[in-house]
């Protein structure tokens, strides 16, 4: 079992988290019982699907363009990082995430869930984008990073005006 990751790969788990994020929101939306915590949920879950959006297109341009090399670009040690954040700090649906949804009890609590998660990612395709090789990637992690960041300051823009 090979437990390093090449440019592709990266690609995916990006891919992935940003999937996550969108059944996440969407999840939340639904069980939601206020309409105020609901669109919010759903602000959220429209930006995740976008952002899935893109890098379902970066992945299929990358998987064109053959860069399924066998030039791996993280260690052990980093691969298992990595892993890490994206099963836990970022979404889970099957555990520690999820759970903080049957805590919401008021809007500012949704949002606290959305600052963290855009935190999170922000940490996240930084960390991507130091080891990344190819400037395609380069190019749309930088993008992406921007994009979290403008989330997370709408997030904290909604939060200090409630």
């Amino acid at each position: 079992m090979n437990l390093y990751l090449n440019e592709l790969e990266l690609l995916k788990v990006a891919r992935d988290i940003e999937e996550e994020g969108f059944r996440f929101y969407t999840q939340s939306m639904e069980n939601a019982q206020n309409e105020d915590i609901k669109k919010i949920f759903k602000l959220l879950a429209d930006e995740e699907r976008a952002h899935a959006n893109l890098f379902s297109k970066i992945y299929s341009y990358a998987k064109e363009e053959n860069l399924n090399d066998d030039d791996y670009i993280f260690d052990e040690q980093t691969s298992a990082y990595l892993k890490a954040i994206s099963d836990t700090a970022i979404f889970n649906t099957k555990g520690l995430t999820n759970d903080r949804i049957n805590d919401v009890k008021d809007s500012k609590d949704a949002l606290i869930i959305g600052m963290q998660a855009e935190k999170d990612a922000i940490l996240f395709y930084t960390n991507l984008l130091k080891v990344a090789k190819y400037e395609q990637t380069k190019k749309y992690l930088k993008q992406l990073i921007e994009e979290e960041n403008g989330h997370l300051e709408n997030l904290i823009n909604i939060y200090k005006a409630i």
